[in-house]
């Protein structure tokens, strides 16, 4: 079905609240967060006050939005009625995909003629031309039959087709019975009926050719005074039900096809997807399953994105969000233990970009996205690629080498992964048009997160976190070198400077983060915890110190915490951002030492009246945060201090700790307990308080 989302599509059952978005159409009491109302009241005012017989074509491409704006229309119409002493409408709903399940085409068409007959008969079982119109219809059946008959015999269908439509006898006499129906329906003093308005969703799932058979039939039949018809079909939909008749699409034939739809089609109405507030609407969506909180991704940011990639189309939006559900709940059961933790500590916001990109990226071009998957660093691909992956099929065309001459010499394509991309998106047709809104995209990534984080690894890591919702060919399908996913670790405090000042385009950190960075790595492999480096692929056994984004203290395979220099523009608003375990006997709190304030990790907030939580998760809870920008503030007691402590929590505390899945937990008695319930109480007073900045403990120096 073609849907717009809502609010109410994220549903509740029982008391549990359920993650992700139902594949079903707008229903009148959601929330209409795409703005579409005011086009459905115009078309109900129209159809209240047009003359008849009229056919409306909503017109969209697959998942636009069209069963929801008709969905509305014929609710409203509906709702009227029953609130009124007298019917002004006969509302009929048609399903023509349903109809045509397990059945030939002409079956399918007698189908639904006769569903609309039931639907009319059923207004009042005591009409006068029941009788004759049941009769009418048994004959036109075989008409119909006689369509399938003849294709099999050889005719052609559109030829058989015209044959029945224009002059069989059985038509124009099922056309005059149902004439008489309809005039007695509305005529009737029992059940006063103004218009008949039938619905026609799912044209476009049936086979084009067979779609535009029923839309002929149904347009010769119902032509009737008193009669509306709304059909859900692309005008691109017809075009290809055409061929058989007009022959392939020429500028020479257009006016055949056009004069078709228009002759089918009295009232036109587009999808009005460029209107959609995609940027409000998708972040309304991401708050909804949990992906945003106190870091919420700016909604330009999500605006560009959508446009550059799966655009403004309702299903795939709905798609999106339902992976991006799944990843969440990957993420948030992410171990303790997991080095990836490390890329969401070290910039959440860019982490969570990142995907949210990425799986709009794999819902609009597969092939591109499994290209990344396998050559993460998209800044160099380079013609050798690009062929490995066309065997250089596009140069088969006669026009591509105009075509990239002059797009070339354009901004988008002037470099040489650009051209790259250009080649691999040419090759297939599906993707050709795609080819300038993901240069586009790429070149967004990298102009807003590129001096943010090593873009390369960072993509590595992303693309291993939404590789599962994939829909790839297991037989086409190119991965990444085994362990490309997995972080590089630099040896030593010198090659860990030197890859900070590599991805920042030869920029090195200011000299004084990089002494106070040394001095907490020298206390590391001071007296207090004798830390070795850590080299890759060793077995470590008692404190080691790694080094990739961060720079991070373990105890054999635990992690203690990491610092790295944080938004480092030549000494400019840069900080020392420091990350740490919290420790039970402070009673799992965040703390403030030495004039120093750590943070939680994704506070949670709610909203007790409808059991919501409005932002935070339960995830790195057991961690704490600060930035530092005066760096005359750290010294070593606060160091050792919160890092010993951190020991404390892994080695002797650990039963102690505040973990993940206790504040699931609450989060579970919050949203599924009554609120009269002990339960609910305990839950929402955690909650409330736990994550309260003045519950922030305060710790001397000394210990």
């Amino acid at each position: 079905m073609n849907e717009i989302i809502n609010e109410e599509n994220i549903i509740e059952t029982g008391a549990r609240e359920e993650i992700g978005i139902v594949d079903e159409p707008l229903a009148m009491s959601g929330k209409d967060l795409l703005k579409i109302k005011r086009y459905s009241n115009a078309l109900i005012t129209f159809i209240k006050n047009s003359q008849t017989p009229i056919t409306i074509g909503i017109q969209g491409e697959w998942g636009s939005g069209k069963t929801s704006l008709l969905n509305t229309i014929y609710t409203e119409l509906e709702s009227a009625n029953q609130h009124q002493d007298s019917k002004d409408f006969k509302v009929v709903w048609i399903n023509s995909w349903e109809n045509s399940l397990m059945a030939t085409p002409e079956e399918a068409l007698i189908k639904i003629i006769n569903e609309i007959i039931a639907s009319l008969i059923d207004v009042d079982p005591k009409l006068s031309n029941i009788t004759k119109v049941k009769d009418a219809a048994t004959v036109a059946a075989k008409g119909i039959l006689r369509v399938g008959a003849g294709i099999l015999g050889g005719v052609s269908g559109s030829n058989v087709m015209d044959e029945v439509l224009e002059s069989s006898n059985s038509i124009r006499e099922l056309r005059l019975q149902l004439t008489d129906l309809v005039n007695e329906i509305r005529l009737s003093e029992n059940q006063r009926v103004d218009k008949i308005v039938i619905f026609v969703d799912d044209l476009d799932r049936i086979d084009p050719p067979e779609a535009v058979k029923i839309l002929e039939l149904l347009k010769n039949i119902f032509s009737i005074p008193g009669c509306v018809f709304v059909l859900a079909i692309d005008y691109q939909v017809v075009i290809k039900g055409l061929k058989e008749k007009f022959g392939e699409r020429t500028p020479e034939n257009e006016w055949e096809f056009r004069a078709f739809f228009d002759k089918i089609i009295q009232l036109p109405f587009l999808m009005p997807m460029g209107s959609y507030d995609i940027g409000h609407y998708v972040n309304d969506l991401l708050r909804q399953i949990g992906f945003q909180d106190e870091n919420e991704i700016d909604g330009e940011f999500v605006s560009n994105v959508v446009n550059y990639t799966i655009g403004g189309n309702p299903r795939s939006i709905k798609r999106l969000i339902n992976s991006l559900a799944l990843i969440k709940i990957f993420n948030d059961s992410v171990d303790d233990d997991d080095d990836d933790d490390e890329i969401i500590t070290n910039d959440v916001m860019t982490e969570r970009q990142l995907q949210f990109a990425l799986v709009c990226l794999q819902i609009a071009s597969s092939d591109v996205y499994s290209l990344l998957s396998a050559n993460p660093d998209f800044e160099k691909w380079d013609d050798d690629l690009a062929f490995s992956y066309t065997q250089k099929k596009e140069e088969q065309d006669p026009k591509f080498s105009e075509n990239f001459e002059l797009l070339t010499k354009e901004e988008l394509f002037d470099e040489e992964w650009e051209k790259s991309l250009y080649r691999i998106c040419y090759a297939n047709p599906r993707e050709r048009a795609k080819a300038t809104d993901l240069s586009r995209f790429f070149n967004f990534l990298n102009t807003n997160l590129g001096d943010k984080c090593d873009l390369p690894q960072s993509i590595a890591l992303a693309l291993g976190q939404t590789s599962v919702t994939s829909v790839v060919s297991t037989d086409d399908v190119q991965r990444a070198p085994k362990g490309s996913y997995k972080r590089n670790y630099a040896t030593g405090f010198d090659g860990w400077i030197e890859e900070i000042t590599i991805r920042h385009d030869g920029e090195a950190p200011h000299k004084d983060f990089i002494d106070a960075a040394k001095n907490i790595i020298d206390l590391w492999q001071g007296a207090d915890f004798n830390a070795a480096d850590w080299k890759q692929g060793d077995t470590p056994e008692g404190y080691n110190i790694r080094y990739a984004g961060s720079a991070a203290l373990y105890y054999s395979t635990k992690k203690l915490g990491n610092i790295w220099i944080k938004d480092q523009k030549k000494g400019k608003d840069a900080k020392l951002h420091i990350n740490v375990l919290k420790n039970p006997k402070w009673e799992n709190q965040i703390i403030q030492v030495g004039g120093i304030n750590f943070n939680h990790h994704r506070p949670i907030s709610i909203d007790k009246e409808e059991k919501k939580i409005l932002k935070g998760g339960a995830g790195y809870v057991e961690w704490m945060w600060t930035d530092v920008d005066s760096l005359e503030m750290i010294n070593d007691k606060i160091i050792s201090l919160i890092f010993s402590a951190a020991m404390i929590t892994r080695t002797e505390l650990n039963k102690d700790m505040l973990h993940r899945n206790q504040v699931s937990a609450y989060i579970e008695a919050f949203q599924n307990n009554r609120k009269d319930s002990k339960a609910w109480a305990e839950a929402v007073d955690f909650l409330e308080n736990y994550f309260k900045k003045e519950n922030r403990v305060d710790v001397s120096i000394d210990g």
